[in-house]
């Protein structure tokens, strides 16, 4: 593995000269309008690409504006704003052209963040092989020409985070075997001092130097303000595979997060665990759930994971989807870092995948989705129990994605983002649709 990550950084280094472009962003043909915050579901697109099945993503803007972002038609990225003051919609706007065709390409979703000066940052992969990175004009403006920059890394799965201080961060898997002969994605990280002008040299912070389980699947990264013990961190939740080839025998789920201001990597209880987590020592402390032994249980969890924090504590409460008797079937699953060890796992009484995690003054919220209805409900420490909180079910949808755009901060407009998902991504007119629930 060394041999191979030298030959990599090599590469990169003589490579690394950044290609960076104007994007003049083409505006499609729907016309803006305005958005009835009273009314319970507002369309914002029906482009979406063929080949995705997923790839909404959001961001508040200190501009008081939201922010919609998905693959097009060519996964073209494309976005629209929403003015939270006047309510009005922008056109559709394609911030850059794209034709990819390649199957493996619908994993390219967006990834975007608004910087302290409401400049917008958007990320998206050429999966596996590249990742581009798209910057707005200053302020957020979607209209005016953006700022292409395109790094080499074999890239894939892309966060987005911006810190306090105003430092950005973009963290993927690095896929180290492109032919999936002997499949291993650690994670990486850039960083951005500047406002995305220049970025730091990829730098690894997970690896695993251990067995033939290489694939790390994240399927968590979340920014934390500093709390109590703990500083501002990055939350990172995911799960291990391989063994077999490429994305088999999902084993354990691990939890581990990442000082913003020093980069290092701790486990929950606060242990430091240097620049990046690799040995067996290192991985035990981070685990959250053992699975066993993945040739008798070879997809004993999903790779959807969230997490989020107490507000009392900072401590996290990491939520994950586990299959139980049904290998057909998995429930939305929580465990809670009390200080001194993992409650025990909790299940959701319904819903099949988990749609978001946050904390407001109320509790710990979780929202989970089975055929098109989303429930929530509150998480209490306490009693290592749900308590429902609703359900909502939006006739004539089938809800693929949903994600809380706002609401938990204090003065953002609660609603969520998804998009509806049709029964064949391959059919000429695809029935994907990006809407805003606006609700609470």
């Amino acid at each position: 593995m060394t041999n191979k990550l030298l030959i990599l950084r090599t590469k990169l280094f003589l490579s690394s000269i950044l290609a960076a472009s104007i994007c003049f962003p083409l505006l499609a043909e729907e016309p803006a309008k305005a958005v009835n915050t009273k009314e319970n579901f507002t369309i914002i697109g029906d482009n979406f690409s063929t080949e995705c099945g997923r790839g909404t993503c959001f961001s508040y803007s200190s501009n008081k504006k939201t922010y919609v972002v998905w693959p097009g038609p060519g996964m073209s990225p494309q976005i629209r704003a929403i003015d939270e003051t006047t309510g009005e919609i922008s056109p559709i706007v394609r911030i850059r052209e794209l034709n990819y065709s390649a199957k493996s390409d619908y994993h390219d979703y967006p990834s975007m963040v608004a910087g302290k000066d409401g400049t917008l940052h958007v990320f998206m992969t050429k999966h596996v092989r590249q990742l581009h990175y798209f910057r707005s004009a200053p302020g957020g403006d979607i209209g005016a020409p953006w700022t292409e920059t395109i790094f080499p890394d074999p890239a894939g799965y892309p966060y987005s985070l911006v810190a306090s201080d105003g430092t950005l961060f973009i963290f993927y898997n690095w896929n180290m075997d492109p032919k999936y002969v002997h499949p291993e994605r650690p994670l990486y990280f850039r960083r951005s001092d500047d406002g995305g002008k220049t970025w730091s040299k990829p730098v690894k912070c997970m690896d695993r130097d251990i067995d033939d389980m290489k694939e790390l699947y994240v399927g968590a990264i979340k920014l934390e303000p500093a709390q109590g013990k703990y500083p501002e961190r990055v939350n990172i939740v995911l799960t291990l595979a391989g063994r077999g080839g490429h994305n088999q025998c999902h084993k354990d789920i691990y939890y581990a997060y990442m000082d913003v201001n020093t980069q290092t990597m701790y486990d929950v209880s606060g242990a430091d665990l240097g620049d990046c987590i690799s040995g067996a020592d290192e991985w035990n402390k981070i685990k959250v759930l053992d699975t066993g032994d993945s040739y008798k249980t070879p997809y004993a969890v999903h790779h959807t994971h969230n997490v989020t924090a107490d507000a009392a504590t900072g401590n996290p409460l990491v939520g994950y989807e586990q299959y139980k008797d049904d290998p057909r079937k998995y429930y939305p699953t929580v465990q809670y870092w009390n200080g001194e060890k993992w409650n025990q796992p909790v299940f959701t009484p319904k819903g099949l995948m988990f749609c978001d995690m946050f904390r407001d003054p109320r509790g710990m919220f979780c929202y989970v989705r089975e055929a098109g209805t989303v429930t929530g409900y509150v998480y209490s420490a306490e009693s290592n129990s749900f308590t429902e909180a609703g359900t909502f079910k939006i006739d004539g949808l089938s809800i693929a994605s949903f994600r809380l755009t706002g609401g938990y901060s204090g003065y953002e407009p609660a609603r969520f983002v998804f998009h509806e998902k049709c029964e064949n991504i391959k059919e000429v007119v695809p029935k994907f649709r990006v809407g805003i629930y606006n609700g609470k």
